[in-house]
C-alpha cells in the first residue's frame, strides 16, 4: 500500500470512530428523552410509583451511556491535543526523524 493509501485508511478510521461516538450519543440521548416523556405520561396517570421508579432506573442507564460517549470524545480530543503539543516541542531534526519513521510505517 502506498503512503497516500495508508494515510487515507488512517484518516477514514479516525472518521469512523468519530461517527460511532456521535451515534452513541444520539441513540442514548434520544432514548433518554423518549423515556422522560413516557415517565411524564405515566406520572400524570397516577400509576404505581414502582413503575415510575423502574423507568427512572432505566433512564439512569441511558444517561450513563451518554456520559460514557462524552468522556470518550473528550479523551480522544485530549489525546490529539497532547500528541500535537509533544510533536511541537521536538527539535526540527528529531521531528524530521519522526516524520521519516512515520513515512516508512505508512509504506508498509
Amino acid at each position: 500500500m502506498s503512503a497516500d493509501g495508508a494515510w487515507t485508511v488512517f484518516r477514514s478510521m479516525i472518521e469512523y470512530g468519530r461517527e460511532t461516538l456521535r451515534a452513541a450519543m444520539l441513540i442514548n440521548g434520544g432514548a433518554a428523552v423518549a423515556l422522560l416523556a413516557f415517565i411524564g405520561a405515566v406520572w400524570e396517570k397516577k400509576e404505581d410509583s414502582e413503575v415510575v421508579f423502574s423507568l427512572a432506573f432505566a433512564l439512569a442507564f441511558y444517561s450513563l451511556g451518554v456520559l460514557a460517549a462524552v468522556l470518550a470524545c473528550a479523551s480522544a480530543y485530549f489525546t490529539q491535543y497532547f500528541q500535537n503539543e509533544r510533536n511541537s516541542r521536538l527539535d526540527p531534526d528529531m521531528r524530521m526523524n519522526l516524520d521519516n519513521k512515520l513515512q516508512k510505517y505508512r509504506t508498509i
